[in-house]
């Protein structure tokens, strides 16, 4: 097919499912923030998880599970996950089964709709310009989890460019190491090759969603953040590229 043709036709693709997607979500965005307001997002947890689900399967994204490790439903750990594109938050908060919340960039929160979504779900603003505002970040994240909630965390800070892990930010071991929660480390993988930073084309496909095993905080409690830094990473490395042969 001619380059300037098929060229065409994934743009034209694209806008489908753009179309399609905040079709969606407007409708879904609106009942959440209604609901919000009668009740605890914790009491339709289930269904904010189905919709978002229903989200992806409609914009033509298939989410492959697969756990290392069988993980508690029930129990409370960090997530720590890779950094990849808009549509992480969707797969990660639709897919983890635990009542999870995330903590993501405070510019997110002024966005039309999706901003007054994320507040009203409970999840938690940080800044990358204002250390004393990251530091209430952590705090707030601390609390949540005292209090039963998750937390999913991309210590990355920002969307990969190539694909490739960006520096971890020392702030995500932080929390781990006060919160004295185990961790699960997480990836996304073929999620770049459906959707990249800077561009709004989307290529339909499959991504997979792999659970690491446990990280126990007991393991974790004597080491320092950065030694904390780079045992997450090696294991979240280590699923990325177990997981090549397969794609």
């Amino acid at each position: 097919m001619n380059k300037k043709i098929r060229h065409f036709f994934e743009w034209l693709v694209t806008a489908g499912i753009w179309i399609i997607g905040l079709g969606l979500f407007i409708p879904i965005a609106i009942i959440i923030i209604l609901g919000s307001f009668i009740t605890t997002s914790r009491s339709f947890d289930k269904f904010i998880k189905a919709c978002t689900r229903l989200i992806l399967r409609c914009m033509f994204i298939r989410i492959v599970i697969e756990e290392l490790e069988k993980f508690d439903h029930q129990k409370v750990f960090i997530f720590m996950a890779n950094h990849v594109n808009i549509l992480d938050i969707l797969i990660l908060f639709g897919h983890i089964p635990n009542y999870v919340r995330g903590i993501e960039l405070d510019k997110h929160f002024s966005w039309p709709l999706y901003g007054l979504v994320l507040k009203r779900m409970g999840h938690i603003p940080i800044s990358h310009q204002n250390p004393w505002r990251a530091m209430q970040s952590i705090v707030a994240a601390q609390n949540a989890i005292e209090k039963g909630t998750s937390i999913i965390i991309l210590p990355e800070g920002g969307r990969t460019l190539d694909g490739h892990f960006k520096p971890f930010k020392r702030g995500s071991f932080l929390l781990a190491k006060q919160a004295k929660v185990d961790i699960i480390p997480t990836v996304m993988i073929n999620a770049f090759q459906v959707m990249r930073k800077g561009s709004l084309k989307i290529r339909p496909g499959k991504i997979i969603l792999r659970f690491g095993k446990i990280i126990p905080y007991q393991s974790i409690q004597d080491l320092e953040i950065d030694e904390i830094k780079t045992l997450v990473h090696r294991e979240m490395t280590r699923l990325i590229n177990q997981q090549k042969e397969n794609i």
